[in-house]
């Protein structure tokens, strides 16, 4: 997820046919054939969908693959790397993290599922 300014811009990824990560699968893998176009459409429609705020963090934070994993922030810049379980998001939709030390707010950074515990888990 990346800051412009005020708003924030969160990637989605969908594997239809490559496997990025060995803990990752695609449509394809399973056997299932997707219209990129209609994909596109139901996606599109389905971010469109107006809901309160608070209804849409849930939801979110329900469906996400990273709530209640192990997880590394990788930050541009000098600032180090951090390693923690992703416990929620806050009521600005940034993912919160618990570190061996603390829990941690992140706004921005590149977030990689850790396929064990983080170093020092929590």
């Amino acid at each position: 997820m990346d800051g412009v300014g005020a708003l924030a811009l969160v990637g989605v990824g969908i594997n239809l046919t490559d496997t990025p990560l060995s803990t990752a699968t695609s449509a394809h893998a399973l056997g299932v054939s997707i219209d990129r176009d209609a994909l596109v459409r139901d996606v599109w429609r389905e971010l469109h969908v107006v809901e309160p705020v608070v209804q849409a963090l849930d939801a979110y934070a329900r469906w996400s693959g990273t709530i209640g994993r192990a997880v590394r922030i990788a930050f541009t810049g000098s600032d180090p790397p951090i390693e923690g379980i992703a416990r929620g998001v806050d009521e600005n939709g940034r993912l919160i993290v618990e570190t061996a030390d603390d829990l941690r707010v992140i706004s921005t950074g590149t977030c990689h599922h850790l396929e064990s515990g983080p170093s020092g888990a929590p």
